[in-house]
């Protein structure tokens, strides 16, 4: 039976990722896509926010919009590259349509700025940007706060004298830089007793500082002792720069009113204490850092409180997190009636020195292919993933890759064989050519049920991927598509035809038998025709 496969000439994206170079910093889901679906809207990427300026060291939130063909099941997956300055992953955009940019040091230089939007449907769509970085001294942007009309927690409408009161507003940044590393301070001048001024001098807790990115909304908090004379109190708060105070907000200075009441009703004063303990930065609350007070107390999130010690002295200590050094176990004393502020200031730790990865498979029942998804680190530049059948004891190359920009991916891969067994065995190794070091995973094993495959006696309809030179003045125009193969990956294709014509109607077109120009046993293999 003569087999025969016709090829459509249809529009594709046939962009790679090189609009940063190769030593480029880049984040994001990388993932590889499929072949192009035919009659599919192309994908469209643009920054929400391009700024043309920013000053040296300083850190942006940077947004991507993206129209997808969803009717056809298309997600978007965005990937980020800069050549200058890092990229950093924010935890409240898990897909990365936004992530903050902190710009280099040095001044002068352009920095340029690509993001990639990937559909799921075998296209891409890339915009660059170019960013001046400016001398700090003389283009320092601050953020333009605003009162969002929003308190989230009022303090009681009476506290005890002396007792921790706690007042969150909602702000929004109404600028076009992010508000870093902000914190409330008591303006201690402003304040009233009963409608008389009054200079506000207890000891003041340690405020929890905040990031807002401009355009967004978020919570502050304001957490202080309550006088110890009783009466209404109204007290008002500065937002706090690198050790300065800002500018009032353009509705005045936020501010707490309440009620103190003296504690005389002769209850016997509390003989406990309580802890009460922050962690940073927020990246580590999203990797799951806690605290505790060693030997006694559960693990705490990030401002939570225990309360019911004994006053005596305790360990206080920060939970190990993969990624992040935890600060030292420090000693805190406990006094009675208060509460005690700590805090678990976590850094990142050292990057692996040498090549690394990770590795993750699973076995799709619907292709009978296994997707493997992996990861390699910055000091790896060449890459293999390996398969095994009986016990791992004999290991075959499933896919390897010289890695350049892209680390991090999802290759499905077929493996003759795999339907006569249940369990596969898989693993990684990543290898930086310049050292001779190499990475080798743990090994992964995989177990599934292969379904009876039915043999199908045609080829699905090919697609070209590459029209090649869109030059009309050219006297030929090479074709490329990826060869054909049954649902058993085999090549029974006995020849290709070509049809080509002046119209798009293909009104009086002409055909060409080419054969089959396929070679070798590669199911990947991409074949070239030039007309």
């Amino acid at each position: 039976m003569k087999l025969s496969a016709y090829l459509s000439i249809l529009p594709a994206t046939a962009a790679f990722f090189h609009s940063t170079g190769s030593n480029a910093a880049c984040i994001g889901n990388d993932y590889e896509q499929q072949m192009p679906l035919p009659n599919t809207f192309l994908p469209v990427v643009n920054f929400a926010n391009a700024p043309t300026t920013i000053p040296a060291n300083q850190t942006l939130s940077l947004t991507a919009e993206a129209k997808v063909d969803r009717g056809k099941g298309g997600k978007s997956s965005f990937y980020w590259c800069a050549d200058g300055g890092t990229l950093e992953k924010d935890p409240r955009f898990p897909n990365y349509d936004s992530v903050k940019f902190t710009a280099p040091t040095s001044v002068g230089q352009p920095v340029k700025i690509a993001v990639q939007v990937g559909d799921g449907l075998g296209y891409i769509d890339t915009q660059v940007i170019s960013v001046n970085v400016t001398n700090p001294s003389t283009n320092t942007c601050t953020a333009k706060l605003v009162y969002d009309n929003q308190v989230a927690t009022y303090p009681a409408d009476t506290v005890l004298a002396g007792t921790v009161v706690t007042q969150k507003w909602r702000l929004k940044n109404a600028s076009n830089c992010e508000a870093n590393g902000y914190q409330l301070a008591v303006y201690s001048d402003n304040a009233t007793h009963d409608g008389s001024p009054y200079h506000y001098q207890e000891n003041s807790l340690t405020q929890d500082s905040f990031s807002i990115p401009q355009s967004e909304r978020d919570y502050v908090t304001a957490v202080f002792y309550a006088p110890e004379e009783p009466g209404i109190y109204q007290l008002y708060f500065d937002i706090v720069a690198n050790g300065k105070p800002l500018t009032p907000l353009p509705d005045g200075r936020l501010f707490s009113e309440f009620e103190v009441i003296a504690d005389d009703d002769n209850t016997t004063p509390s003989i406990f204490g309580a802890v009460r303990a922050f962690i940073w930065p927020k990246e580590a609350r999203t990797d799951g850092a806690q605290w505790r007070v060693a030997g006694f107390g559960n693990w705490h999130k990030n401002a939570e409180q225990e309360s019911g010690y004994t006053v005596r002295d305790y360990t206080f200590e920060c939970k190990d997190i993969f990624g992040w050094a935890a600060p030292t176990p420090a000693t805190i004393s406990i006094l009675p009636g208060k509460t005690i502020t700590a805090s678990c200031d976590y850094r990142k730790s050292n990057p692996i020195a040498g090549p690394a990865g990770e590795l993750t498979v699973t076995y799709n029942k619907d292709t009978s292919k296994f997707d493997l998804d992996y990861n390699v680190n910055g000091h790896t530049d060449y890459m293999t993933i390996e398969y095994a059948f009986n016990g791992a004891s004999h290991w075959t190359t499933a896919f390897n890759k010289s890695i350049q920009t892209f680390r991090k991916a999802k290759r499905p891969v077929a493996i003759n064989g795999s339907d006569d067994v249940n369990v596969m065995y898989f693993r990684l190794q990543a290898t930086n050519t310049s050292t001779n070091e190499t990475f080798t995973s743990d090994i992964i094993t995989v177990n599934y049920d292969s379904e009876p495959t039915v043999i199908v006696d045609f080829p699905a309809t090919p697609e070209l991927f590459s029209l090649g030179s869109g030059e009309t003045s050219l006297k030929e125009v090479k074709l490329n598509w990826p060869k054909i193969v049954d649902s058993k990956y085999r090549d029974n294709v006995d020849y290709y035809e070509v049809r080509y014509a002046k119209n798009s109607r293909f009104a009086n077109a002409s055909t060409l038998n080419i054969g089959n120009p396929a070679t070798g046993s590669n199911i990947y293999e991409a074949i070239s025709y030039k007309v």
